[in-house]
């Protein structure tokens, strides 16, 4: 053993004056082999560790026990149902110096509370419990003493069987599916596996914003409706500073003209005219014969000659003559000249 204490507590430990003669250490040492649990057993009393069968209220402080709490209690024989003793267990309440006393009772294959305390009545049929429902005392007699009784019992527990042979036989099949103990523990730990890595990316997300946002509390988890209210809130613009106004008013300047509206519309129309007038300019050069006269027409009605043109007079020094000035053109769009003909004349 590992301690003298140890030893001694297991009764394994025998001293030096200890021989074989002395017989049994316990006989040598003059005490009982329960110990401090024998100290009463010349009155016939034992000390067990018993455990409350149900709940109850203690009748010295009201307080309510629950079923399962153990007691060091006196168990004590104290009469026979029939050839079965019955027994009775005193406990000591452990929040008052009040005591309680339970008693068997084989009749009804229950406990009894025979004073101290109050029992707390939580009875159910067997059918809504799914237990097997337990014979009375007249049945159990009624079985032993009466053959047709006991043949017509057994033809009903073989129909009962087999209108639960369906329900067993499931029950075996799924024992069956789950016999196989490493493959279910493989998934679930699998299963486990992925919910902690997301446990944990959501924990260093969870920190890397509270540490951003210099939080000191325990974030809680994201909800929908939070997102959708926090995508509702508008915020005003936010105020340029004088740098950022400065480059955009540059942006701006750069984009513009140097001139206002008015000027940048007398230089468009100046410059339309001066590109017309070129036109017509050069018209009785490029006439000669029929050919030059149907290009100089094509190229007049592209750019008609505008109201300010002037009418050029025919050349003189041109031989063939065959092409004439241009007259201001009417509101018709066609080209006149001086000869009083016009673009459909000719």
């Amino acid at each position: 053993m590992s301690s003298l204490a140890a030893a001694r507590a297991d009764n394994f430990y025998f001293p030096p004056e200890w021989e074989p003669k002395h017989g049994s250490i316990n006989k040598f040492q003059g005490q009982h082999p329960l110990r401090e649990r024998a100290r009463k057993l010349d009155q016939g009393i034992l000390i067990i560790r018993f455990e409350l069968p149900f709940n109850v209220w203690c009748g010295g402080c009201e307080a309510h026990i629950e079923r399962g709490v153990r007691y060091n209690a006196e168990k004590k024989k104290i009469g026979n149902y029939y050839t079965t003793p019955i027994y009775s267990f005193q406990m000591k309440c452990h929040l008052c110096p009040n005591k309680f006393i339970i008693e068997t009772d084989p009749k009804n294959c229950d406990y009894v509370v025979r004073s101290g305390a109050r029992k707390k009545n939580e009875e159910w049929e067997p059918e809504d419990t799914e237990t097997i429902r337990l014979q009375n005392t007249e049945q159990k007699e009624r079985m032993v003493a009466d053959p047709m009784y006991r043949l017509e019992h057994s033809q009903q527990d073989k129909l009962k069987a087999k209108e639960r042979k369906g329900s067993l036989t499931r029950l075996m099949d799924l024992k069956t599916d789950y016999s196989d103990d490493y493959s279910h523990n493989s998934r679930l730990r699998a299963r486990h596996r992925v919910k902690r890595r997301a446990v944990k990316r959501q924990e260093a997300a969870d920190g890397r914003l509270a540490a951003k946002a210099s939080l000191h509390i325990p974030l809680v988890a994201e909800a929908p409706e939070d997102v959708s209210k926090a995508k509702a809130i508008t915020y005003g613009k936010k105020k340029l500073t004088a740098d950022k106004h400065l480059a955009k008013q540059r942006r701006t300047f750069k984009r513009s003209s140097i001139f206002d509206g008015k000027h940048a519309k007398t230089q468009a129309g100046q410059a339309a005219a001066a590109s017309s007038s070129t036109l017509v300019n050069t018209g009785p050069s490029l006439a000669k014969g029929n050919g030059a006269s149907q290009q100089l027409r094509r190229s007049t009605r592209r750019q008609p000659a505008r109201a300010s043109s002037l009418i050029k007079p025919r050349s003189s020094g041109s031989s063939h003559g065959a092409a004439a000035a241009p007259t201001p053109a009417p509101k018709s769009g066609l080209v006149a000249y001086s000869d009083g003909s016009s673009d459909d004349d000719q």
